[in-house]
């Protein structure tokens, strides 16, 4: 026993000290800003006015409706956001919104994960990408249109996002430059089509979320266009599932010296017979 916990006890108090005190932000409130969003305005969500003055139809700018509540855009660039405005792209190619149509906009999210109004969930790829769009640092994307290629950056963009959550499909995604994007970061294409939690802590998304917003029409209830949104968030500090089983384990090899200890001792202080 002496010989087991003198080899085990200094292998465990490692893996303690290593990793064992390792803290993950592994919840990032997703259902709370959720239920945020959706209260707003009576329940409404966010009442904006969807309006086709973008230099490209296929990015969408939403402006909030005068009389209720702004949305939050502080995650957002200074070029695709304002104090009252955002930029987003739709994720259901064979719906509509029209020009000056004002719309609720209410947060899709349940069961660690978010959909359109039809059922697709928003894929880990489509959420970085929109993400990357949102804080102005996506690659090769003219926010300015300096070169007049604003047009051609949104239709690639929306086709990417399509792509991702298999709502449409290409043959090459290196046809694509933000589907080629990806594939240089990652080349398997099951990587980005996995299924994205906002609720979870991603290295390509880091403190943010990207919900889907279930777009419909304020007054008749129609449902429009949904689109996607960007939130900034802060993880709770909890440790990692693994590094609590290593935790207990680093504690079973402190536990190991003390005891040993303890016992050497009550050895020592035997009295003499």
């Amino acid at each position: 026993m002496k010989q087991l916990i003198r080899i085990f006890t200094p292998i465990l108090l490692v893996l303690f000290l290593a990793t064992g005190t390792r803290i993950a932000k592994a919840d990032l409130n997703a259902s709370q800003i959720a239920t945020q969003i959706n209260a707003m305005n009576g329940g409404k969500g966010l009442v904006t006015t969807y309006n086709t003055n973008s230099m490209a139809i296929t990015q969408h700018t939403f402006t909030t409706t005068p009389g209720y509540t702004n949305p939050d855009t502080s995650a957002y660039g200074s070029q695709t956001a304002g104090s009252n405005y955002f930029k987003s792209f739709c994720v259901e190619p064979n719906v509509y919104v029209y020009n000056n149509e004002t719309v609720s906009m209410m947060v899709n999210y349940a069961n660690g994960k978010t959909v359109t109004s039809s059922g697709l969930a928003l894929t880990l790829g489509a959420a970085k990408l929109y993400k990357d769009f949102a804080t102005m640092a996506l690659g090769n994307y003219d926010y300015g249109n300096t070169a007049g290629q604003l047009a051609n950056n949104a239709d690639q963009l929306t086709t990417a996002i399509h792509v991702l959550i298999g709502a449409v499909t290409i043959a090459n995604w290196s046809q694509n430059v933000y589907l080629s994007q990806l594939l240089a970061v990652n080349s398997q294409q099951s990587y980005w089509t996995a299924v994205y939690d906002p609720g979870r802590l991603y290295s390509e998304i880091g403190d943010y979320s990207v919900f889907v917003l279930n777009v419909s029409d304020f007054t008749t209830g129609v449902d429009c266009q949904d689109h996607l949104f960007l939130v900034k968030t802060s993880g709770s500090s909890v440790p990692e599932p693994a590094s609590v089983v290593l935790w207990g384990l680093g504690s079973l090899g402190v536990f190991g010296i003390s005891f040993a200890r303890k016992r050497k001792l009550k050895t020592i202080c035997l009295p003499l017979a």
